[in-house]
């Protein structure tokens, strides 16, 4: 009796800013008897309703509308009351966005974003790409003699595999280097270049006792193992010089306890907060009587920073701190475990940013969607008043697995298009669509479907896939990639996924770039890619609908709907017809009429 979707009777479509009037239309059965029809708008536990007004009839249904203006920013949740001579009828959405009429459905979701928020678009033409650093590309450095004052490491050749164990059979300390640094990027940038490569997101680069560097030592120094800070410039600069920016992975929930601020096994000259009250870093940690301390998920090499700290927070974020020392070679940052940071504390650091570089991006980690994460019983606001301007995005991820694994179309468009309607379209555009990454098992690992319940590490790190495994995973790669580049955001490929790199989960996910041993198929098809998404970057940075096609997910891109992204993961070919005539950007191929899709395929058509 009730027809309302929100992708098209809601406008302006998605996200808006503040005091922006929107429209809402529905539609009642014109034999439900309906005497009135009301929009009830939620924000926080007020919920006020807005008398909507018909304004003629279709097809059956009498058409109702009325105008909403949000007075401020913040979450809005919305559903109908229809007043029928059986009493009211309640109508809010399902799991899949319809709407359905019934008791305690839940609300459609309306994100509120204030007057000083951005709202530049992406180009359509963005790529990242992740690097860890250690295991990406080695360059021949001068031996820096920091190195010396360091905790002893192993190094590895290059075709040696990851350790998985530490030192003589202890726990595993990610301290076997492989020493891939800097200038090895810079050495690679040309064929990064190749791949359409607009975004360099590195991990951490600041002074560690890890591999991967998330326990920070010293926020002021690059590594030693990874160059200068001469190296780093020239990095940037050659980057730019190519049309790439780069991104730095900052790490200001915690620091290492083997840092120049804890100093927690005396590596360092300075007193840290670890040895007594007479260091200057004393009040940057939470240190209890019984020598025990706060620290990150209970790991006790990285102790939390007090968020409170006056002192932490005036280095960090002051103006000869090291957010602006490395923001002022004009780079984006990433933000580790963003939902750690109370609000204070990252409008601060973002601010910090700001100050220092306008138009520079500030990207949080966060796993799921992020217009209502809460952490710690607190709702937070990172695209509401645009303290970040994009995510990890983790909700397109798993759509894209679950669909490439054989999923449900449907189930997929709803996802997607719950995301493009709940993020304001500069975060969609600046976030990062990633498909892996050094916390998650290796893409070709996660589409091989192998089941590793009771494996131990070592039998995870033996483990190769089989030609079969290998062959359907690399053909559902590129489904998954595919989609990964099409989708609104900035698709975000992590290092050796392009040329078959495998594994399991930390730190077999980390192995060294296999520059010796490519695979050449995927290389050419994630060149392709970009090819194509410089291509189609105009639609791209346009709208995104689906057109229902049983068995086939079609993804039509731009707002005339002239390109196609059609993909098949069911278990038999099918044949579709969309255009008279058109072209697959993916392999140049001409089809007139219907087009025939094989078995976990992708096509970009463009419509001639």
């Amino acid at each position: 009796m009730f027809r309302f979707n929100n992708h098209i009777d809601k406008t302006p479509f998605g996200a808006v800013r503040e005091k922006t009037p929107i429209r809402f239309c529905c539609r009642v059965r014109q034999d439900a008897g309906a005497s009135g029809v009301r929009l009830v708008v939620r924000h926080n536990d007020i919920s006020t309703p807005y008398a909507m007004q018909a304004e003629g009839q279709a097809d059956g249904y009498r058409v109702y509308s009325v105008q909403f203006a949000p007075p401020k920013w913040g979450l809005y949740f919305y559903r109908f009351e229809i007043d029928t001579p059986g009493g009211v009828v309640f109508a809010g959405r399902d799991k899949m966005g319809n709407a359905v009429c019934g008791d305690f459905l839940p609300e459609w979701q309306l994100t509120v974003y204030g007057q000083k928020v951005r709202e530049d678009r992406g180009t359509g033409k963005e790529i990242a790409y992740h690097i860890f650093v250690d295991r990406f590309c080695r360059a021949e450095i001068p031996h820096d003699p920091r190195l010396d004052s360091l905790p002893p490491r192993t190094y590895k050749e290059w075709d040696d595999d990851v350790d998985i164990v530490g030192k003589n059979g202890a726990p595993y300390d990610a301290t076997d280097f492989f020493g891939g640094n800097l200038l090895g990027i810079v050495s690679k940038l040309d064929y990064l270049q190749s791949l359409g490569v607009t975004l360099l997101f590195l991990s951490p680069i600041f002074m560690s006792v890890s591999n991967h560097r998330y326990d920070t030592a010293d926020y002021m120094q690059i590594d030693p193992l990874l160059g200068t800070e001469a190296d780093f410039a020239t990095l940037v600069r050659e980057a730019r010089a190519r049309g790439m920016r780069v991104m730095l992975d900052g790490v200001f929930n915690h620091t290492g306890s083997d840092s120049l601020y804890f100093n927690r096994d005396g590596h360092f000259d300075s007193v840290g907060a670890y040895q007594g009250d007479e260091s200057p870093y004393k009040d940057w940690f939470n240190i209890h009587r019984d020598g025990k301390y706060d620290c990150w998920w209970g790991i006790e090499n990285v102790p939390t920073i007090n968020k409170k700290s006056k002192s932490a927070r005036a280095f960090l974020f002051g103006p000869q701190g090291p957010v602006a020392h490395w923001t002022q070679y004009d780079i984006d940052w990433r933000l580790d475990v963003v939902d750690e940071l109370p609000d204070a504390y990252l409008d601060e650091l973002c601010n910090r940013i700001r100050a220092t570089q306008p138009m520079a991006n500030v990207i949080g980690e966060v796993w799921e969607d992020a217009s209502t994460k809460c952490s710690y019983g607190v709702q937070r606001h990172y695209f509401a008043t645009g303290q970040l301007d994009g995510v990890m995005n983790y909700v397109f991820r798993n759509a894209i697995l679950d669909y490439a694994r054989g999923g449900s179309a449907d189930e997929f468009a709803a996802k997607v298009m719950d995301v493009c309607e709940n993020y304001p379209r500069h975060a969609l555009d600046h976030s990062l669509t990633l498909l892996d990454s050094h916390d998650t098992v290796r893409i070709l690992n996660e589409l091989a479907q192998i089941n590793t319940l009771g494996w131990s590490k070592q039998m995870q790190l033996d483990y190769r896939l089989s030609p079969q495994q290998r062959r359907l995973a690399m053909d559902r790669l590129m489904v998954a990639a595919g989609l990964q580049y099409t989708l609104p955001g900035t698709p975000t490929v992590y290092y050796g996924d392009e040329v078959g790199l495998s594994g399991f989960a930390d730190p077999i996910n980390r192995r060294p770039y296999p520059w010796d041993n490519p695979n050449q198929e995927l290389r050419r098809f994630y060149t392709k890619l970009g090819e194509v998404r410089g291509q189609i970057a105009s639609e791209l940075a346009g709208g995104v609908s689906f057109a229902n096609r049983e068995g086939v997910l079609v993804m039509l891109r731009g707002d005339e709907g002239k390109v196609a992204v059609c993909a098949n993961t069911s278990l038999k070919p099918h044949g579709l017809r969309l255009y008279p005539r058109c072209v697959d950007l993916l392999t140049g191929r001409v089809w007139e009429g219907n087009v025939f899709m094989h078995v976990n395929s992708i096509m970009v058509l463009k419509t001639l």
